[in-house]
């Protein structure tokens, strides 16, 4: 039985190891070809020299995580929600990897101070409203202090480590269930077999206690005491959040995010 998990232990490492080479390799088949930039600062806000440097680490980013990550800055969108304004931009230039059109866009609208990460495809399973909340702490503080490029360098990072650990999470998540189920079905066989034995050892004694030769006279449950202790959780958001917002596009492409004034 040992040998067998072992066996089976060995042959999920190799697929494992094999899954993550090919999860992690860099890839542009995924991509529109004469892919648009993924930084557009139309509100013309980080520095030009800084702008090819943000631009560069992001490329980099989406080809290694497979995961169209991009900037979008704007000076007005009106009355129109973030969600809705980032969403349109990102399906009408084509972003996104895939089918699905995997994304997450750092949105920036000048004239009403909105921050907005908004995601779509297996962009949404990462950028959860807990998750997206978090991501914009970390670039809060540089956005109200002005500065804008240190901002978006911390988003590409910080979202770079988010996708890295999801991915990571399914590569290992998928031979762990098969294990489990190879080891319940070895179980199985096993209780299947012991069936058949007619004398087994029993190893607890009530096994060979004849029922009704034990007959407690007294029966006593008795509480002593109990010692509860509260500590408060303290959760900490800069900003005034505006929570998470969806929107499905005339074409029937989803995305959600999160955001908030700055």
């Amino acid at each position: 039985m040992m040998k067998r998990i072992l066996s089976i232990l060995a042959v999920a490492f190799i697929i494992v190891a094999n899954m993550a080479v090919f999860a992690f390799a860099a890839d542009t088949e995924g991509f529109k070809a004469n892919h648009p930039a993924r930084v557009v600062d139309e509100a013309n806000i980080i520095p030009d020299g800084e702008e090819k440097e943000i631009q560069t680490l992001l490329d980099q980013i989406s080809e290694k995580r497979k995961m169209d990550v991009i900037v979008l800055t704007v000076e007005d969108i009106g009355e129109t929600p973030p969600v809705v304004y980032s969403g349109d931009y990102f399906e009408q230039h084509g972003y996104g990897y895939g089918e699905n059109r995997d994304g997450i866009i750092l949105f920036i609208a000048m004239n009403s101070r909105d921050i907005f990460v908004n995601s779509t495809g297996k962009g949404e399973k990462i950028i959860t409203e807990e998750e997206g909340n978090l991501l914009i702490d970390t670039f809060y503080d540089d956005l109200v202090a002005g500065n804008y490029a240190s901002a978006c360098k911390t988003f590409a990072t910080e979202t770079d480590s988010l996708i890295k650990s999801f991915n990571l999470r399914a590569v290992f998540l998928a031979p762990i269930s098969m294990i489990v189920g190879l080891i319940g079905s070895l179980g199985k066989v096993s209780g299947l077999k012991s069936k058949h034995e007619t004398v087994r050892f029993k190893p607890k004694a009530s096994n060979y206690q004849v029922e009704g030769s034990l007959n407690l006279i007294t029966k006593t449950d008795d509480f002593l005491y109990n010692n509860i202790s509260r500590a408060p959780i303290v959760i900490e958001s800069r900003g005034s959040s505006s929570g998470g917002a969806s929107y499905t596009s005339s074409s029937g492409t989803h995305f959600s995010g999160v955001g908030r004034k700055f």
